[in-house]
C-alpha cells in the first residue's frame, strides 16, 4: 500500500520505512512514508471504511482485509491506526498482544 497509493504517485524519491518493537506488552508494527498522504477527508473515509465492509470503492481492500483479519487472528487486543498528512506521506502502526 506505501509503495502502490504513495510513492508511486510522488515525483521525488521515494521512502518506504519498517520498524517492529515491543511496546507495552505489544508487538509495534509501523509502516511509514514519505509519499503523496491524504486529506483529512479522505484519511477519515478510509478509517471508518475499516468497519463497514460495504462502505466506498474497491481501491483500499487491501488495508480492510489487513484490519479484518487483525480482528479475526488477535480480537479486541490488536489495533490499527493510520496517520496522513497530504504531501508528506503516511504512517500506519499495528499493534499485537505479544508475550515475548
Amino acid at each position: 500500500n506505501a509503495v502502490v497509493h504513495g510513492i508511486e504517485k510522488k515525483e521525488a524519491q521515494g521512502l518506504v520505512c519498517v520498524s517492529v518493537d515491543s511496546y507495552e506488552g505489544c508487538l509495534r508494527i509501523s509502516v511509514s512514508d514519505n509519499g503523496v498522504g491524504m486529506s483529512e477527508d479522505r484519511l477519515r473515509w478510509l478509517l471508518d471504511s475499516l468497519e463497514n465492509v460495504h462502505h466506498g470503492d474497491s481501491m483500499h481492500i487491501g488495508i480492510r482485509n489487513v484490519y479484518q483479519r487483525l480482528r479475526l487472528f488477535y480480537g479486541e487486543g490488536s489495533q490499527l491506526s493510520i496517520r496522513s498528512k497530504l504531501g508528506h506521506g503516511t504512517e500506519v502502526k499495528i499493534l499485537l498482544p505479544w508475550e515475548g
